[in-house]
């Protein structure tokens, strides 16, 4: 198990975890995404265990600004593009390293970062969380 190093450092809504080890090509194909802070690296195999989370087939996307009292909390689709960036990071260190492996891994790279600076400008006008523009 291990918890992915995002991009996204600050003003952090999910943590995201890749629960396997890698398999056949060298990716991994179990991952979590907790509530930022909800759980730590060493709490994770414990709760997993005990509470039995995650299942296979479904992604819940937050719904709602992330401090509305009335929002469902959910997952981010920068937490599904770094999953699919780890994943490509994997395969590239594999036996299916390739150049479109290189080029997608390039491109979602290029779109978190795009993303993280929309967070951190909406972070800056304080609107971060919010129904504003």
């Amino acid at each position: 198990m291990k918890e992915l190093q995002t991009i996204q450092r600050e003003n952090k809504l999910n943590d995201v975890f890749a629960l396997d080890e890698p398999g056949p090509g060298g990716a991994r194909h179990h991952y979590a995404v907790f509530a930022h802070g909800d759980v730590t690296s060493e709490e994770l195999p414990r709760r997993l265990e005990a509470d039995n989370l995650f299942y296979h087939g479904e992604v819940h996307f937050q719904y709602g600004p992330r401090n509305d009292p009335d929002s469902i909390s959910g997952v981010a689709d920068e937490d599904l593009l770094e999953i699919v960036r780890d994943r490509l990071t994997d395969f590239q260190h594999g036996p299916f390293a390739c150049q479109a492996n290189a080029d997608a891994l390039n491109h979602i790279t290029a779109a978190l970062m795009s993303l993280n600076a929309r967070t951190q400008d909406r972070a800056a006008r304080s609107v971060l969380g919010v129904n504003k523009a």
